[in-house]
């Protein structure tokens, strides 16, 4: 049975990488590349808020939504296609699992490498 998991996160960009996140975030991807249902691409897709405007001297890409334990892969999927599309991003995201025995798992994006850890709560 899948349960519900919560992913949270941001990544740093510059004005010019927002629009490239903002094309891919957009665009229907390879349907034999996609590690989910079709269908549900542009569900959680809604998650990313992408503000082409500097807040200070950097932009920030959002992202936010409660999806499925079976999908999860989606967002791996997800941020590795935007990480090889964008050299040098930073960015942290978080996944919690409530329904399990509460776990949380850390996504660090530092110079487009990502990191995952997993800690038991």
């Amino acid at each position: 049975m899948s349960r519900s998991l919560s992913v949270k996160g941001w990544l740093e960009c510059t004005e010019e990488d927002v629009v490239l996140i903002r094309d891919l975030v957009e665009r229907l991807p390879d349907l034999e590349d996609i590690p989910i249902e079709p269908t549900k691409v542009e569900k959680y897709s809604f998650g990313w808020v992408l503000n082409p405007r500097p807040k200070g001297w950097m932009c920030y890409a959002f992202y936010g939504y409660d999806i499925r334990s079976r999908d999860v892969d989606y967002v791996y999927w997800k941020l590795e296609k935007i990480t090889a599309l964008i050299p040098e991003l930073n960015g942290y995201f978080q996944i919690d699992d409530f329904d399990a025995e509460f776990s949380i798992k850390k996504i660090t994006i530092a110079n487009s490498e990502i990191s995952i850890t997993e800690e038991e709560i």
